[in-house]
């Protein structure tokens, strides 16, 4: 799960089972799939406008805009053993 306390002010988590990535506002309205993908998503984390995810099945990482569009991108490949993800600021 991910809380963005921006602008947005959303909370995203991962749902392993169902593939995907959903979003909702914090009084939990407003419900929305923001990654639909063949790829199961395992630990994300939110910054600025995008959307960070890893997948524990293909050792990936994605980024995507926080609001679903665009196209998804891969920043890394062949990782070992990730258990969570976690994007700051230098």
């Amino acid at each position: 799960m991910a809380v963005d306390e921006g602008k947005g002010n959303r909370i995203y988590w991962a749902d392993p089972k169902y593939k995907k990535v959903d979003s909702v506002n914090p009084d939990g309205t407003d419900r929305s799939t923001v990654v639909r993908d063949h790829h199961v998503p395992w630990a994300i984390d939110v910054f600025e406008n995008h959307l960070y995810w890893v997948s524990r099945e293909t050792k990936t990482l994605y980024v995507q805009d926080k609001f679903g569009r665009g196209r998804v991108a891969v920043l890394a490949s062949d990782l070992e053993d990730v258990h969570a993800v976690r994007v700051s600021q230098r």
